[in-house]
């Protein structure tokens, strides 16, 4: 069976984050072997715990086992082992590619901004962004013959998922620097990105229902109406 963040406990949570820190404080403080740029350690964590949640195990587990023989998860570990495993796992990985968002996280970033600046746009250049009208006709015929497969409206809050809730503030002391007889330190304020687990039905198992859409629609007549023209 495929690992899965998601079978976490929300009593869990709390720790693997708190072993995430230590990790970050002992390999990316100044004094450790790979500093984190700009001595965010708490902005290390979360980038890694975001990771962490959102990664493809199934993927990562095959590659891993491509390049070492050897497998992420051995049968020997717990539950909460597994966890810890794969957190740690993705810290090595934050640590190694120098404490940067991964590439899927920068992808999705910049997948975000090319929405909202579509969202923003002022509609300059909308005909080269719009989809393609004959793909649009030929969905549509498409799903009138085969119907859709969905998950019923009343299903997906039981949907298990992480939820991003309330940010939090905190602060932690910083060694600046040792002079002798003293040692300069520094409070820092930090931010914590919060999670909760909602749902308890994984997303494998959610039910579906198959859904068709009205018949009838004319081809050439929704052709029309996309583009202006017979």
């Amino acid at each position: 069976m495929c690992y899965d963040p998601a079978t976490i406990s929300a009593a869990d949570v709390e720790s693997i984050i708190a072993r995430v820190e230590r990790y970050c404080r002992r390999h990316g403080s100044e004094y450790g072997e790979t500093p984190i740029p700009g001595g965010d350690i708490e902005e290390a964590a979360q980038v890694i715990v975001a990771d962490w949640l959102s990664a493809d195990w199934v993927g990562l587990e095959l590659a891993h086992l491509q390049n070492t023989g050897r497998l992420i998860f051995g049968p020997e570990l717990s539950e909460l082992g597994q966890h810890l495993r794969a957190a740690l796992y993705m810290a090595g990985r934050a640590r190694r590619r120098g404490w940067v968002e991964s590439g899927a996280m920068r992808r999705a970033a910049r997948a975000e901004s090319r929405r909202r600046d579509m969202d923003d746009s002022n509609g300059a250049g909308m005909a080269s962004r719009a989809a393609d009208p004959a793909r649009l006709v030929a969905t549509v015929e498409e799903a009138q013959r085969r119907g859709v497969t969905a998950t019923p409206a009343g299903q997906h809050g039981k949907r298990l998922r992480w939820v991003k809730t309330r940010n939090t503030k905190g602060y932690t002391v910083e060694v600046v620097r040792r002079e002798g007889d003293r040692t300069v330190i520094e409070f820092r304020e930090y931010t914590r990105f919060n999670f909760r687990r909602a749902g308890s039905i994984p997303a494998r198992q959610m039910p579906k229902t198959r859904k068709r859409i009205p018949g009838g629609i004319d081809a050439r007549a929704m052709m029309e109406a996309l583009t202006g023209r017979e």
